[in-house]
């Protein structure tokens, strides 16, 4: 099995305090770096597809807001040049750009809550493209789960329970850091309503999903939707 090559970088940095950012140069790569990091004399396109990952976490449990985190793509083809932006997920975000060079940042902004701690924030470049692909889960007879970690990546989620009195859809609550999303008690507002055929997206300051199962016996199956 041959893997793609990927470069990027990890690094902790302490929490912005309030009005503050801090920009932090993740990834540069040229045409020239590429050619000479495979080893292949320049056979490889000047112009390929880059997939682009980008993860921002609070390393601090007591954290009640979601990193304030901003990928920030630079590209460009020639004369050409471009840059995207975007709000990183705490499960992350992939982006896909066509370019023969690629510079990448993160920015890390203050949250409007006062610093509880350090960020982890996370880029890497790799050539291809994103592959979408479909995660299957299953538990049986779960009263009262425990809350599921939302892996990295996830852009979408939906499930299902079964039990001897046919099929139901599977409710849910979104939460972050051991909270629900909004604020701690505040389940029915932020129940997700759910059928086995719809998705649904994966709000930016998620990392669990409680599952709410109905009367048991039940079987409880759900589907994450991953970028990768």
């Amino acid at each position: 099995m041959t893997t793609k090559p990927k470069w990027g970088q990890s690094i902790t940095i302490p929490e912005p305090g309030p009005g503050q950012r801090q920009t932090i140069a993740m990834v540069s790569l040229t045409e020239g770096n590429v050619h000479e990091m495979m080893g292949d004399g320049g056979g490889t396109p000047p112009v390929r597809d880059w997939t682009v990952y980008g993860t921002a976490q609070g390393l601090n449990m007591a954290r009640l807001a979601a990193p304030n985190a901003v990928l920030v793509i630079r590209y460009g083809s020639a004369a050409s040049a471009f840059e995207r932006r975007a709000r990183i997920p705490v499960v992350g975000m992939v982006a896909h750009v066509v370019a023969t060079w690629i510079d990448v940042t993160i920015e890390v902004l203050d949250s409007s809550l006062p610093p509880v701690g350090d960020i982890q924030v996370d880029a890497f470049a790799s050539p291809g493209r994103p592959v979408r692909q479909v995660i299957a889960e299953h538990a049986f007879n779960g009263l009262q789960p425990s809350p599921v970690i939302i892996p990295p990546f996830a852009i979408g989620w939906h499930g299902v329970e079964t039990s001897n009195s046919g099929t139901d859809q599977l409710d849910a609550v979104w939460r972050y850091n051991g909270l629900n999303r909004g604020g701690p008690g505040n389940v029915s507002a932020q129940q997700v309503d759910d059928a086995w055929n719809v998705s649904h997206a994966i709000p930016r300051d998620a990392n669990q999903i409680l599952l709410l199962p109905s009367i048991p016996p039940v079987n409880l199956h759900w589907w994450w939707v991953v970028l990768s």
